[in-house]
């Protein structure tokens, strides 16, 4: 029976060791986390920052090899009108690992087949908000 070894030096195999565990935790990580539980935490945190106005998710997509979300048939309410101000079809948002790398965080998002639907009532409601537009 021959005993082959490859030489390689300490601080090689925990680099090797720690790019591994990284590979494995991006392959695993998305059965980690129940698109579930992460549609309802991106809903709560939209929810939480937003005055007069409700939205829901329908589903949530995590990519960890792009460092991207996908947020799929969002739909904005206004808190005083149960009609839909507005809904999309998917939200994507995205981080870019060059600039990542460097030590910056860029990012894209991409709307795709947003709809706004802008009536007097939902108008006039907005006037009446002491929240200001912008």
């Amino acid at each position: 029976m021959v005993n082959f070894r490859l030489p390689v030096s300490r601080p090689w195999k925990w680099v090797l060791g720690i790019v591994g565990f990284f590979a494995l935790l991006i392959i695993v990580l998305p059965f980690l986390i129940p698109s579930e539980i992460l549609r309802r935490y991106a809903e709560r945190q939209m929810n939480r920052h937003l005055t007069d106005y409700t939205v829901r998710v329908g589903r949530a997509y995590f990519h960890p090899i792009g460092l991207s979300l996908d947020l799929d048939d969002l739909v904005l309410v206004q808190s005083a009108n149960p009609d839909p101000v507005a809904s999309i079809e998917r939200l994507h948002a995205s981080v870019h690992w060059k600039a990542l790398i460097k030590g910056r965080v860029v990012g894209d998002f991409l709307i795709d087949r947003p709809k706004l639907y802008i009536n007097l009532k939902l108008v006039r409601k907005e006037e009446e908000s002491k929240t200001p537009l912008g």
